[in-house]
């Protein structure tokens, strides 16, 4: 199921009944027993630009949501502009000691 990863197996539809897990051993009396998957939703993550002191224009905005190992392309920067600067890629610190992405880089969430 995309954007899950499989937990296991249930008596209920809904998770109510009894759990089973993988490889697990399952009693069977004399009626038919019907299994349902279990699913737990992955966490996703959001890209955000930030101007870090813009004097004008916006940032891009990411609305995705990433799951983790997940490529992500890195953002153009908008309509942004500082006076007296010139656009050079994206930090992950504001004080640029982070790691450095230039605009259409790629990135592993």
């Amino acid at each position: 199921k995309e954007g899950h990863t499989f937990a296991g197996w249930n008596t209920a539809s809904d998770g109510g009944g009894t759990d089973y897990a993988v490889g697990a051993t399952l009693n069977m009396g004399a009626a038919n027993v019907t299994l349902y998957a279990q699913w737990t939703e992955n966490p996703t993550y959001t890209m955000t630009y930030n101007g870090n002191g813009s004097t004008g224009g916006s940032v891009p905005v990411d609305s995705e949501a990433y799951e983790a190992g997940e490529t992500v392309s890195v953002l153009e920067k908008g309509t942004l502009v500082k006076a007296s600067h010139t656009f050079v890629g994206w930090n992950t610190a504001s004080d640029g000691g982070g790691t450095d992405y230039a605009a259409g880089a790629t990135l592993t969430m």
